[in-house]
């Protein structure tokens, strides 16, 4: 059997393989465009991102992010929620809305991929990276997840496909490309994204000894004074609006979260604490399946020997090595990560795993199978979700919501307890109230109605449970009524 993108066979044959293999992503990415509405925001990331970007709209304010009326949100910069803003602007506030910006940041990295597969093979080795990157498992996640982490991915993507063309190409273009990378990854995350790409791009120049090049190549003066200047103006207005926030976002976001062990300036909650090293496990996990096709190029002897028995560019293979590594490292270190961490190593992974495969001549099958997997698990937890909208893993405050609206005149107030989720404010904004412990919500006059979580509920004093009844119980928490 032949590869589907293999550079062996015919023209025709070749640019068979390229449109069935074209055909197959775009109804991936439609599936998954059509799907973003499909189910409720969760907390706590995506209700409060999505209501973030909604008070931006209703305040006005499109310096300062809000996370509630006259709260600012110190911990991340705006760009993802510019963009959700001017979604919900285009298209109205919803779940489509929110999700939108995060898919097409996801499409645009993957065009970046195509275009660096582009320069180094031909189409039918573009489609490829870009199907492998967008059916990978953290991609297709982040593709439909109101995050920061897509904005982050894309703007690093940037700065990768900028460098590396322009050093290999001569391109001014490219060069200024770069350093428009710099300047949105730092409106994206902070420098966080800035030291992953250093990483990368240093330790590849140190290796081959580019050093030469690496200068002569990129406009690092006038790149540097654009960079500044699409940034700089953002990162002085917030100050001054809102006083603090450059000491608790570079410092604290940045050097006390991993170096102060129990650091408790965190304002906005911290990842759960895991084992050093955790980050490489969640990159394995990132990369399905197409890591574990990969190892099976490099376990399988037939594949393995077609795989080395052509000539790998040994700088490209070092590029892509590099950029793959560099967050992991950043993070082994850290015992505070999440799974999208590792988004910003997706790209790379994407261009080396198809090289590896158009290389081995890897059986059509295997390339077909594999982009549907990740897809069809989607599919498959977005249709158990749909059949059981009150299924207690899925943390929304969506059907609570609706069920107390259902039940209560327009003017009534929820009151939550300990606190208003975000999706609770997203889905319902202005109508929830939150007391400051149980002695109050002990004290809520007879037919007011109150929601938590069940575990919470579980804990309160015997005497204040026998005060409500359960009118409903939906996604792990409940909503209450006082009797």
């Amino acid at each position: 059997m032949t590869s589907l993108a293999s550079h062996a066979g015919s023209g025709a044959d070749s640019r068979s393989g390229v449109n069935a293999l074209l055909w197959m992503l775009g109804a991936v990415l439609l599936v998954r465009l059509a799907s973003l509405g499909a189910y409720p925001l969760f907390d706590n990331t995506e209700g409060r991102y999505a209501l973030i970007g909604r008070l931006m709209i209703e305040s006005g304010d499109w310096i300062t992010p809000y996370v509630s009326a006259g709260v600012p949100f110190w911990g991340k910069p705006p760009l993802s929620f510019w963009a959700t803003a001017i979604s919900y602007s285009i298209f109205g506030v919803s779940e489509f809305a929110a999700r939108l910006p995060v898919f097409l940041f996801t499409v645009g990295t993957a065009w970046l991929v195509f275009v660096m597969a582009r320069t180094r093979g031909d189409r039918s080795l573009a489609a490829l990276a870009a199907a492998i990157f967008c059916t990978s498992a953290l991609p297709f996640y982040l593709a439909g997840g109101v995050m920061t982490d897509p904005a982050l991915m894309f703007s690093v993507t940037v700065m990768m496909a900028g460098f590396w063309i322009a050093i290999e190409t001569r391109s001014r273009a490219w060069g200024y490309v770069f350093f428009l990378g710099v300047a949105l990854t730092m409106l994206a995350k902070g420098p966080v994204g800035i030291v992953i790409a250093g990483i990368a791009i240093g330790g590849y120049v140190l290796v081959t000894n580019r050093w030469v090049e690496c200068w002569r190549n990129l406009p690092w003066i006038s790149g540097t004074l654009l960079a500044l200047a699409l940034t700089a103006p953002w990162y002085i207005a917030a100050e001054m609006r809102t006083p603090g926030f450059l000491r608790y976002f570079i410092i604290g976001e940045h050097f006390d979260r991993f170096l102060i062990k129990d650091w408790t300036g965190d304002k906005y909650g911290a990842p759960r604490t895991r084992g050093y090293g955790t980050v490489w496990l969640f990159l394995l996990a990132a990369a399905l399946p197409w890591c574990a096709t990969a190892l099976s190029i490099l376990i399988a002897p037939a594949w393995r020997q077609r795989l080395f028995g052509t000539a790998f560019p040994r700088s490209w293979l070092l590029y892509l090595v590099f950029w793959i590594i560099a967050t992991p490292l950043l993070f082994t270190p850290a015992k505070a990560v999440l799974w999208p961490y590792v988004a910003m190593s997706m790209p790379g992974f994407a261009l080396l795993a198809a090289e590896m495969i158009e290389r081995s001549a890897l059986p059509k099958i295997f390339v077909k199978l594999g982009i549907f997997v990740v897809p069809v698990c989607g599919l498959a937890a977005l249709v158990a979700m749909r059949a059981d909208p009150a299924i207690s893993y899925v943390n929304t405050q969506k059907g609570i919501v609706a069920v107390f609206q259902q039940r209560s005149d327009a003017n009534a107030k929820l009151t939550y307890y300990p606190a208003v989720p975000f999706s609770a404010e997203f889905y319902m904004p202005g109508r929830n109230v939150s007391p400051p412990g149980p002695n109050e919500l002990a004290q809520l006059a007879s037919g007011q109605f109150a929601a938590m979580l069940r575990g919470w509920f579980a804990r309160l004093p015997a005497a204040t449970r026998e005060r409500f009844e359960i009118i409903s119980e939906m996604n792990g928490s409940v909503l209450l009524r006082v009797r």
